[in-house]
């Protein structure tokens, strides 16, 4: 009696903590959707600053288009850093430098009158805040395994959440304040959001005191079955890092889809609303088809992220890239109203779909030890030729007046991802190391 006692309490004792393990899992992830809906969410909505902007000064859209391409290399450039310290450090103290790096380069927004300030204030200093995503991602994976595409497409429905309440916003204070003291509001806002959200954020199950060292990093209680396959593994799988993804040919296959999609995708926030307007559409207009675009995102984002989870990550992708080619083929001949509405549905959708897969993947494929280095040299690989894409749309802008060409070249590039993703399998290291362990 005794005996079923003793088994009877550490049963509950182990109930209760992987009931608290399974709370906090969703505070992580509620804390980074914070993070980046603020952070992301002014980004993404530079296309609404961008004709004041360019109209108070004269500048053209190439000049302009290259302070976002310049974050763009930045945030690549920095994630490799970001992802390091993340994984020396935690999340907690590398997001709140974020934090501070993003409100201050917002603020500071409203302070410029040249261009190489413009280069200064969005391109680098924003451009290390927006170093976020790397971070978040590989603390996300590590608090979720079996339900990873899911929750990575919560988090990242932030980014698309973001300028679907940001951008409207902006534009209404810019027609009351002037771009300006929009800047400095929206700086002082999203500095504070990103600073409290960052105070909950931890490593993995293991950081908690609630939690001992040797439970499961996956939320919510393991059946009979996981836990022998777990407690008794038959093979033991040399982890990975990044040194060794690097020597793999997945890892650059996946560095060349990604490069070709960005390539297409970085441009759409940055030269939609231009585009819009060119047609005699109000800016207002203008600024709620890009919300529409990044709340179909968010949608994207969560749903393909959970279909990802029962179907497989390449699967959802080849989906998503497929539709995103053909919208992008559709844009050009959009010229009213509801047929902007109905590329900004179809494309956010599957644009946003796309957004998780990549971080989901690179986890499935070279695992968590050391995701935070390995996707963030993806990132920083990955956004170099992704940062083309912005100056290219502006100088086809500039020199034809239009931008269909711009848009056809897009939907290229998309075509061209698709085509490598079908290359992309399990790792041929993994595999070996896997036989030869076991």
């Amino acid at each position: 009696m005794e005996k079923l006692n003793r088994e009877s309490e550490s049963s509950s004792k182990r109930q209760g903590l992987l009931s608290s393990r399974f709370s906090y899992a969703w505070v992580i992830l509620a804390a980074s959707f914070i993070i980046t809906v603020s952070c992301y969410g002014m980004r993404l909505s530079y296309s609404v600053f961008f004709k004041p902007m360019t109209e108070e000064f004269g500048w053209t859209r190439t000049m302009t288009s290259g302070a976002y391409s310049l974050s763009t290399i930045v945030l690549g450039a920095f994630s490799i850093v970001l992802g390091w310290l993340c994984d020396r450090y935690g999340p907690r103290v590398t997001l709140t430098i974020c934090g501070i790096l993003s409100g201050l380069g917002i603020i500071l927004l409203s302070n410029v009158s040249t261009l190489w300030q413009l280069y200064l204030f969005f391109g680098i200093i924003l451009g290390l805040g927006l170093g976020a995503y790397v971070p978040l991602v590989t603390t996300v994976s590590a608090w979720f395994d079996s339900r990873k595409g899911l929750a990575l497409g919560i988090v990242v429905a932030g980014i698309g959440l973001g300028p679907t309440i940001i951008a409207p916003i902006a534009s209404h204070l810019i027609s009351l304040y002037g771009w300006r003291q929009t800047y400095t509001i929206l700086g002082l806002t999203t500095g504070i959001l990103i600073v409290i959200a960052s105070q909950f954020l931890r490593s993995g199950p293991g950081t908690l005191d609630i939690i001992y060292s040797e439970e499961s990093s996956v939320p919510g209680p393991r059946t009979s079955d996981d836990k022998s396959a777990t407690d008794k593994p038959s093979c033991k799988e040399t982890e990975w890092t990044l040194k060794s993804a690097a020597k793999d040919k997945t890892f650059w296959l996946v560095v060349t889809s990604y490069s070709f999609w960005c390539l297409a995708i970085i441009s759409i926030p940055v030269h939609i609303v231009p585009f819009i307007t060119d047609m005699g559409i109000s800016s207002v207009h203008a600024a709620n088809i890009l919300a529409l675009i990044t709340g179909s995102s968010c949608v994207g984002r969560i749903a393909m992220g959970a279909i990802s989870d029962k179907i497989g990550r390449k699967r959802v992708m080849n989906i998503c890239l497929t539709v995103n080619a053909i919208a992008l083929v559709w844009l050009v001949s959009a010229e009213n109203i509801w047929m902007l509405s109905l590329f900004a549905i179809v494309y956010g959708v599957t644009y946003g779909g796309c957004v998780p897969q990549w971080a989901a993947l690179v986890g499935d494929l070279f695992g968590l030890s050391a995701m935070g280095a390995i996707f963030g040299a993806i990132i920083f690989l990955v956004t170099i030729p992704g940062s083309v894409g912005p100056i290219l749309f502006g100088y086809i802008f500039d020199v034809t007046g239009s931008y269909d060409i711009a848009f056809l070249i897009a939907a290229a590039f998309v075509a061209v991802a698709i085509l490598v993703l079908r290359f992309i399998k399990t790792p041929e290291t993994s595999s070996r190391r896997l036989t030869q362990s076991c």
